[in-house]
Formats: structure tokens, sequence, C-alpha cells
């Protein structure tokens, strides 16, 4: 039976901060998925690339600082020993997981929540993001032994300490689906380098009123020049048959005909097989592409 692997390292620290940019960690799993409400895959890209600025704000610095707390509360209102550790899986070696607890004699898994009051009541209710459950499901995916894992929401008020928590069990064909997933976006766009699709919340909402002006602009010229293009192609493909098969000239323009070589498909080139091409690329550009939103996209 595959087992995970513990890691001597410590979290938080700059050797945990680079090994966790390598791999696929638990915050990075339902943005993959496409289940985020926060974060994208092309943001979880740029991370593993090092493209984007680490985020910092007082609430994660809230939630580190009573994480202590808020796991010496559990293991005492529960009756678990459960302790902080980082793992990665041993089937998938790129699988990560920084666990806020594991208790090794009753195999089971702690996931640390410290909200603010409004965040912490609605979880007492049942109301949280399913980002929490999909990153659960991650930290039993890479920890195979664990039979469930404990999403543990901690608030500490003015009467003192709160807390509820939910056990999130095994659910394989979810563990297979998000690995699936995992790996797809691990070997085809982190290994790769290669950028993977945008999506709905990459891009920043634009409603002020010379936005919409310009786009409105913008579509009616649109399909101005789309009209003029299928007009130009008929009287195009009309002078072309008057030439009878022989370049033209005449009432202030020419047509030629002239035989244009095939483009070469690289990909059936034998020699070319295996071999990378990368460097023999022109430096990267910035480069624009506007187009309409279906509404599919906007529902």
């Amino acid at each position: 039976m595959a087992v995970m692997k513990i890691i001597d390292v410590q979290q938080g620290s700059p050797a945990w901060l680079e090994l966790r940019r390598s791999k696929i960690t638990a915050t990075d799993c339902a943005a993959i998925m496409g289940k985020s409400k926060y974060k994208s895959s092309h943001m979880v890209w740029l991370d593993k690339m090092g493209k984007s600025k680490p985020f910092d704000n007082d609430a994660m610095k809230r939630g580190r600082e009573l994480e202590p707390e808020a796991r010496e509360y559990f293991n005492q209102k529960l009756g678990f020993n459960c302790q902080p550790i980082v793992a990665l899986s041993d089937e998938n070696p790129w699988q990560m997981a920084s666990l806020d607890g594991w208790d090794a004699n009753e195999k089971m898994l702690l996931e640390i929540k410290c909200p603010g009051e409004s965040v912490f009541r609605d979880a007492q209710a049942g109301q949280f993001s399913a980002d929490y459950i999909w990153q659960c499901l991650h930290q039993l995916a890479v920890c195979p032994e664990a039979i469930g894992n404990c999403l543990y929401f901690y608030f500490e008020g003015s009467n003192g300490p709160e807390s509820t928590e939910l056990v999130v069990d095994r659910h394989e064909s979810d563990i297979v689906a998000l690995t699936a997933s995992e790996s797809v976006f691990y070997h085809d766009y982190v290994l790769q380098f290669v950028e993977p699709p945008l999506g709905p919340l990459d891009y920043q909402e634009q409603n002020g009123n010379d936005w919409r002006y310009y786009s409105n602009q913008w579509r009616e010229i649109k399909k101005q020049i789309e009209a003029l293009e299928v007009e130009e192609k008929y009287v195009r493909n009309q002078l072309i048959d008057l030439a009878d098969d022989q370049s033209c000239r005449g009432a202030g323009i020419q047509l030629t005909k002239y035989t244009r070589q095939g483009n070469v498909e690289y990909a059936k080139i034998p020699e070319l097989r295996g071999v990378d091409l990368s460097a023999y690329r022109k430096p990267p550009i910035d480069a624009w592409r506007l187009s309409e939103i279906e509404s599919s996209q906007t529902d």
C-alpha cells in the first residue's frame, strides 16, 4: 500500500517556499480544477513560474498566528494528537501537502481555518467555500493511509475560543478526478513552461463610460469591416473570373497570378523529431487579441 512521504522541512521557511513552488499543493487544487471562485489555473501557473508577487494580508497573518493555539484546542476538545507535517505523495511525488495536523494513531488529518466572526458563523451553519473541501481531498490524495480529514474552524471572540468541525471522508472518485486534473496541469503546463488558457478570473472588469463607449464603437466598426470583406471577396472573384487565368492590368489596378510555396510541416520532418526548437525562436513579444465575449461565457 502506498503511504505518504514525510519531508523534514519547516513550514514557512525559505526551503518550504521553494519546495511548494515546484509541487502541486492543496491551495492549488480547486483553481486547477476550475472550482475556485478566487483563483484560476493561470494564476497558479504564474506562481509556479515565479511570475507573481507573494500575497499576504491581515487575515492570513492572523490565521498563522492562531494556528498553534487552534491545534491545541482541537486536540484537547476531541482527544487527538495532531501535529503539523509536510508530506509528498508516494505515488505522485509532485503532489505536496503542508498539513496543519496529522495523528498517525487515529489516521486523521487536520485542516485549520481561523476566520473572522462572520465567516465563522457561516461555517457553524454549514456554509463555507467549496475550495476548502477540495483542499481536504487533495491532502487525502497525498496521504492514502488517512481515513479522513477534519476541516476545523476556530474563532477567538470576546467570550473565549469557539470551534466547529466537519470530517471530510475519502471520496475516491473525486480524489481520482482531482489527481488527473493536477497531473495534466503539472506535466503539460508547469514542466513544459506552457501558459494555460486564461479564464474569467484572469480578466480585470471594466465598466467605465469610456470603456463602454469604445467597446460599442469597436463592435460597430467590426461589423462594417466584416460586411466590406464579404463584398470585397465577391468583387475580387469577379475580377479573377474576367482575367481568364492570365495576369491583367487596367483601370488603375493590376491582378497578378503567381505560385506560392506551401508551408513546411516541421512535425513531419524525421530529423526534427525530439529536437528542442526553442533555442531558434525569436524573443517573445506582447500582443493583443480583441474579441467579443460569447453569451455562454457571461452566464
